[in-house]
C-alpha cells in the first residue's frame, strides 16, 4: 500500500541575525526558522519521517538535526552511527544524499531534491515511514 504525503504543513524563512554567539550563527539562525515551523504546522521534531538539509559541508548535517530538536545536543554524531538518520531510522535526514552528494555549487539544486523528498515520505512496507505519523520535508538554501 503506497500512502502519500501530507504536503507542506508550513513554510519559514528568516534572515539572519547578530547572535551574542557568533560562531555558531548558522544552528541558532537554523534553531529558530525551524521552530517556527514547528510551530506553525502544529508537529513537533519527533514526529517528523523525513527531513532533507541544505548540507553543502558534511558538518552541517551534524549541527542542523541538534540545532532542529531530533536529538539532543552533542548526541548527532552517536544518533548518525546507530542510524537514527537513516531510512527506518527515527528520521530520515537528507535521503537523497543531499547537496554533497548532488555536487552542488548553489542553492537550485536544493529545490530540486523537492521529488526526491516526497516520494521518500510515502509509507513503505518496513520503511519506517507508516501513514499515521506526520510527514515534513524542509529544504532552504543558505
Amino acid at each position: 500500500m503506497r500512502v502519500r504525503p501530507r504536503g507542506v504543513l508550513s513554510s519559514a524563512a528568516r534572515s539572519q541575525a547578530v547572535y551574542r554567539d557568533a560562531t555558531a550563527f548558522d544552528e541558532l539562525l537554523t534553531r529558530a526558522t525551524c521552530t517556527q515551523a514547528l510551530q506553525e504546522a502544529g508537529v513537533a521534531p519527533g514526529a517528523l519521517d523525513v527531513v532533507e538539509l541544505h548540507d553543502a559541508f558534511a558538518i552541517e548535517e551534524v549541527l542542523y538535526v541538534e540545532a532542529m530538536g531530533l536529538c539532543k545536543p552533542g548526541q548527532a554524531i552517536p544518533a548518525l552511527k546507530a542510524g537514527e538518520f537513516h531510512i527506518g531510522g527515527k528520521v530520515a535526514v537528507s535521503p537523497s544524499g543531499g547537496l554533497i552528494a548532488m555536487g552542488t555549487r548553489s542553492a537550485p539544486p536544493a529545490s530540486a531534491r523537492s521529488p526526491s523528498s516526497r516520494s521518500s515520505c510515502a509509507a513503505r512496507p518496513g520503511s519506517g515511514n507508516s501513514p499515521g505519523r506526520a510527514r515534513a520535508s524542509r529544504t532552504w538554501s543558505a
